[in-house]
């Protein structure tokens, strides 16, 4: 008599639904965290480049210029406080997410 084999466990279609409703979430995020690196890759680049040249003792003489290089400076610094700030959340969810898939 050839026995039957046992029926292996099924995966619960509900649990394969959130596996891949979680998949989905941590693309999102991940996308989301490579784009603010991107942004803050340039913005610091930017950044750099603008403190140099308010570094130039013979920026102080041009008034105007000067102010306008030191608002974007200020700009330019707000904007990066506010990426880092969106990154980190970014990368909170993907650890989040990671660990409910159990990676």
């Amino acid at each position: 008599k050839a026995e039957k084999e046992p029926e292996k466990p099924q995966p619960k279609p509900a649990n394969n639904e959130k596996q891949q409703q979680l998949k989905k979430d941590l693309q999102k995020w991940q996308k989301q965290a490579e784009k603010c690196e991107a942004e803050i890759a340039r913005l610091q680049a930017e950044s750099a480049g603008v403190s140099q040249s308010l570094a130039n003792p013979a920026i102080y003489g041009n008034k105007t210029e000067f102010q306008q290089l030191d608002t974007r400076y200020k700009e330019l610094n707000t904007q990066l406080s506010k990426l880092q700030k969106e990154y980190d959340a970014a990368f909170e969810k993907i650890m989040e997410i990671e660990d409910q898939m159990g990676g």
